[in-house]
């Protein structure tokens, strides 16, 4: 008989960024591998890479407004 067992971890995101500016959205589109022309509100899922496309990270991006910004 086989005896498996499972490890559960409670991941929680560990940085907030909150990115702006006249070249922001062109920036991190730079950066990001998923579209992020969507909708304010929008949460699009995606990967940070590397010059070389290698992953660094992922993570999910959250369009605001800029009136959002400025609240």
């Amino acid at each position: 008989m086989i005896s498996a067992k499972a490890t559960l971890f409670d991941y929680r995101p560990g940085t907030l960024l909150k990115v702006t500016g006249e070249d922001a959205f062109t920036f991190l589109q730079g950066q990001f591998t998923n579209e992020l022309r969507q909708a304010p509100g929008s949460a699009i899922y995606g990967l940070w890479l590397n010059q070389k496309g290698k992953i660094l990270a992922d993570s999910h991006v959250l369009g605001v407004s800029p009136e959002a910004l400025n609240a």
